[in-house]
């Protein structure tokens, strides 16, 4: 028992050291930021793209095929 918590307590330890360590770099917020921009841009090009083939789906194959493939039950009892 005593082996887990010292185990534990170490672990805790390392992992504040390290957060420590990394919070000292000055830069860290900068490339936070700029990675959650690239993957807002990203959600919204991949949404778009989604759209745009789920509208071209709809056009070519109709409606109804598209509703039984895509939609669920949920969505359709909504309607």
């Amino acid at each position: 028992m005593k082996v887990i918590i010292c185990g534990m307590v170490i672990s805790i330890l390392l992992s504040v050291f390290a957060l420590s360590s990394h919070a000292q770099d000055n830069g860290w917020q900068e490339r936070l930021r700029q990675h959650e921009q690239d993957f807002n841009k990203m959600k919204k090009e991949h949404s778009l793209i989604y759209r745009m083939v789920s509208e071209l789906y709809i056009k070519r194959m109709g409606y109804k095929k598209y509703e039984k493939l895509v939609l669920t039950p949920e969505v359709k009892n909504e309607r």
